[in-house]
């Protein structure tokens, strides 16, 4: 029977955010004071992560699931990220810790909580081995 695996990836905080003059999405705003938060290269290059995950994952672990946490909820936010770092032998988080502890080590990936990647997005062979070691 093929193990179950779970991979939670935390995306760059207000990764679809404007600059400080606004508080809407990139997509409808016209007048920031700068540049979104997420830049067009930072976007597809999370989108084509989306997709190796779940190529490699679910080719690799039949029982695979992918969950994206949604960073604006920042409670669950918190609670997940906290399980992620307990489960790695790293020090939890708390709300005043929280924002410069993704802004420094985010977008991160984990396998069944425990971190493989930080700070960057992982090549695809760094994630076939990364998943291979989990089945």
């Amino acid at each position: 029977m093929d193990k179950r695996v779970t991979v939670t990836v935390f995306p760059r905080l207000n990764m679809d955010s404007c600059g400080t003059a606004c508080g809407v999405s990139c997509s409808s705003c016209t007048s920031c004071d700068t540049n979104c938060g997420f830049t067009q290269v930072e976007e597809e290059q999370m989108d084509n992560l989306y997709f190796s995950l779940e190529e490699i994952g679910f080719k690799t672990c039949p029982d695979c699931r992918v969950e994206y946490v949604d960073t604006s909820d920042i409670d669950y936010s918190i609670e997940r990220l906290n399980t992620v770092l307990v489960t790695s032998g790293k020090s939890t988080v708390t709300h005043y810790t929280y924002g410069e502890y993704m802004t420094k080590n985010a977008p991160i990936i984990a396998l069944n909580s425990k971190i493989i990647s930080e700070k960057r997005i992982p090549t695809k062979d760094e994630l076939s081995r990364a998943f291979e070691s989990y089945c």
